[in-house]
C-alpha cells in the first residue's frame, strides 16, 4: 500500500506488526532512494513516532520485532553503496522512537542481514540467507552459525537454546550452534510462522 505522509513523500508501507496498547508498526521505504521507514501508528492510523532515515533497505523492508521493554528492533537497512560493503544496520528503539543503540553487522559470508527473532531468552537472533546471528540485548555478538546451503528463508525462536528456521522446502528445529534436531517438508508456500 502506498500513502502520502506529512512531509509529502510517497511512502511504501510492507510489513506490519502490532505492539500492544492499541499501537502497530509498520515498515517500508520512502520513494526518494528507497529510503527505509519504520512507523509507529496508533488504533487510528495517526503517527505516534516513526523515523525515515538516510539508509535504503534491501531484499524488502527488512524486519521488525517487539523487544520485552514495548520498544523495537528493526534489521535490513544498509548504506546502498557497494563501496561499504553488504553490512546491514541493526537498530533497537525504545518505545517513545528513541534510538538506544545501532549495530553495524558485516556479513560474514555474501548476503545481508534481513530476518529477526526475539528470543525467550535475553538474545535476539539476526539472519541473512547464509548465516544466523546471535546478539544480547545490547547488541553485543553472542555466536551464531554459518547455513552452507544459502536457503534461510525465515527464523523463529523455538526455546531457550533453539530455533526454527525454514530453509528451502523444509522447517528444521536446529540449536544454537547451527546442528540440525529435527527437519520436517513444509513445501515452497510458507509466508508467516508463528509459535
Amino acid at each position: 500500500m502506498c500513502i502520502r505522509d506529512r512531509r509529502d513523500e510517497e511512502i511504501s508501507l510492507e510489513r506490519v506488526l502490532p505492539i500492544g496498547g492499541g499501537r502497530w508498526a509498520v515498515i517500508g521505504r520512502g520513494t526518494f532512494a528507497g529510503s527505509h521507514l519504520i512507523s509507529v501508528r496508533d488504533g487510528e492510523g495517526s503517527i505516534v513516532w516513526e523515523d525515515l532515515g538516510q539508509y535504503v533497505v534491501s531484499h524488502g523492508p527488512g524486519d521488525v520485532i517487539l523487544m520485552p521493554d514495548s520498544g523495537l528492533l528493526h534489521v535490513g537497512v544498509y548504506d546502498g553503496c557497494d563501496y561499504y560493503g553488504s553490512e546491514s544496520r541493526v537498530r533497537r528503539y525504545a518505545p517513545d522512537g528513541s534510538i538506544l543503540w545501532e549495530n553495524v553487522i558485516d556479513p560474514q559470508f555474501s548476503s545481508q542481514v534481513t530476518m529477526a527473532a526475539k528470543g525467550s531468552i535475553a538474545h535476539v537472533a539476526l539472519a541473512a540467507q547464509d548465516s544466523v546471528y546471535i546478539l544480547d540485548l545490547n547488541g553485543n555478538s553472542d555466536g551464531g552459525f554459518e547455513v552452507p546451503s544459502n536457503d534461510v528463508h525465515m527464523i523463529l525462536w523455538a526455546s531457550d537454546s533453539s530455533l526454527f528456521i525454514v530453509r528451502g522446502t523444509d522447517l528444521h528445529y536446529v540449536d544454537l550452534g547451527g546442528t540440525v534436531l529435527a527437519s520436517t517438508p513444509i513445501g515452497p508456500l510458507l509466508k508467516d510462522m508463528h509459535w
